[in-house]
């Protein structure tokens, strides 16, 4: 094999594909080692070879591609695991695919993105309510470097109060709504019980009100990341 023609191998998590030419297709995948990616993945009917049904989101496969640039060829893939999303529950999970997709930087390091992916796909094909999704996107904004646990006193110097109204930007994260004109604004009380209910000190009730409440912040949050850029499954979920 020559140099210009290296193997890669590793696992990766399906998050979409389209067809591309004949029987090609361009597949996203979110690898463990080598972060999310995109390929041509020719597909054939013969054993041994790449099945095109392999290549349906929610499945972890090993994976091996080849070539250089920004579109390599995926040469193997094989399934290892699927996750069976409930029909009523698969534009969430697909939502949660188009957010990997839209805020995960192409080849970037994301051993911490696969594992909250991990974790994220395990939950969605268990119980989904508005607060699974949640879980969900709150650990992706974690390892992508955006916390709501309890670093957001250091970036605070001091506990967050309930009796405090906050804003949180990607740039400067968690500050004093009326200190700082950046930022989403949410609530103090609203983020001491999300924190308290994720660290399983109590099981908090959230009613409908704080549940809109987190939806909203979250939405405008997401949206201050993706620069402009839609995400066309948000409408199918939220309604």
């Amino acid at each position: 094999m020559s140099k210009h023609y290296v193997l890669f191998m590793d696992s990766a998590y399906i998050l979409n594909r389209r067809p591309f030419r004949d029987n090609r297709f361009i597949v996203d995948l979110l690898t463990q080692k080598s972060g999310r990616m995109t390929c041509v993945a020719r597909v054939a009917k013969k054993r041994g070879k790449i099945m095109k049904g392999t290549l349906e989101p929610f499945r972890r496969l090993g994976v091996a591609w080849a070539g250089k640039g920004q579109m390599p060829i995926l040469t193997v893939a094989e399934e290892q695991r699927r996750y069976l999303i409930q029909s009523q529950d698969l534009c969430k999970a697909l939502y949660f695919n188009e957010l990997i997709l839209k805020l995960v930087p192409l080849f970037a390091p994301a051993n911490d993105v696969f594992t909250a992916y991990q974790v994220g796909l395990h939950r969605l094909t268990t119980i989904i309510d508005e607060r699974t999704l949640m879980q969900c996107e709150f650990a992706l904004l974690d390892v992508l470097g955006y916390s709501f646990g309890d670093e957001l006193e250091h970036q605070l110097g001091k506990s967050v109060e309930a009796n405090r109204y906050y804003r949180y930007s990607a740039n400067s994260g968690l500050r004093l709504y009326e200190q700082y004109q950046e930022g989403v604004p949410i609530s103090g009380a609203l983020l001491i019980k999300w924190q308290q209910s994720e660290q399983g000190e109590q099981h908090e009730y959230f009613s409908e009100n704080e549940y809109y409440q987190l939806r909203q912040f979250l939405n405008r949050f997401i949206d201050t990341l993706l620069v402009g850029k839609p995400l066309k499954s948000r409408k199918l979920v939220f309604l």
